[in-house]
């Protein structure tokens, strides 16, 4: 066993932390971090951009969110080692920056938005690598994500789904802008990660989310 394969889920599950302490924190000194979201077009919501996806408007919002960080983020790790650092940075950056350029007048938080970019970048990096069983990687991002898609449209005023939308972009261009070191993997490699990887439980049924977002205080 690789000391890849060993460790390509510790991170997401360091990050779980944080998110559920920062939780636990807001719950038993009954204080709340919203402000700590992205306010668009606006400087007090422009630190948002980071700080944004570590909070979440209550525990089911939190729920919603933990497994598919955790499986994306992890998948992620083990099919693009040389990549998911920056590909992390990069979505965080882009789906904050696009929500606060043209989000709604709201405090927008959650990690949703960054859900919906490694989403997509692993779906479409997939079919971009022209490899047969990386491409199995996109299937199961549909299979079990496919549901997705409908979080980009404004269906619920209390839903951001400027996040979801701005993810969603983000995932694409950065699958396209990195596409040359996508297509320089070895096929070899691709054919061993994907075997291992497989070894995992990955059923992890469809996801639900509900991406809070909260009006500033009249």
């Amino acid at each position: 066993m690789t000391h890849r394969k060993q460790t390509f889920w510790y991170y997401p599950l360091l990050l779980l932390f944080v998110l559920w302490a920062l939780k636990f924190i807001e719950l038993f000194f009954d204080v709340r971090f919203t402000r700590l979201g992205i306010y668009p077009q606006q400087l007090s919501g422009l630190l948002g951009i980071i700080t944004a996806p570590f909070i979440h408007g209550s525990v089911k919002h939190l729920l919603s969110n933990s497994l598919p960080v955790f499986f994306l983020i992890s998948a992620l790790n083990y099919f693009y080692p040389r990549l998911s650092l920056k590909i992390i940075i990069w979505a965080w950056l882009l789906s904050g920056t696009g929500v606060w350029l043209g989000g709604r007048f709201a405090w927008h938080i959650g990690i949703s938005g960054i859900i919906y970019a490694l989403a997509s970048f692993l779906f479409f990096a997939g079919i971009i690598s022209k490899n047969r069983r990386l491409s199995v990687i996109s299937l199961l991002v549909v299979f079990v994500y496919g549901g997705l898609i409908w979080g980009i449209f404004p269906n619920d005023p209390n839903v951001s789904w400027e996040a979801h939308l701005f993810g969603f972009l983000s995932g694409i261009i950065l699958a396209y802008w990195y596409a040359p070191d996508i297509k320089k993997i070895d096929k070899k490699t691709i054919k061993k990660t994907v075997e291992d990887f497989t070894e995992y439980d990955t059923s992890f049924g469809e996801m639900d989310i509900h991406y809070k977002i909260k009006k500033e205080d009249e």
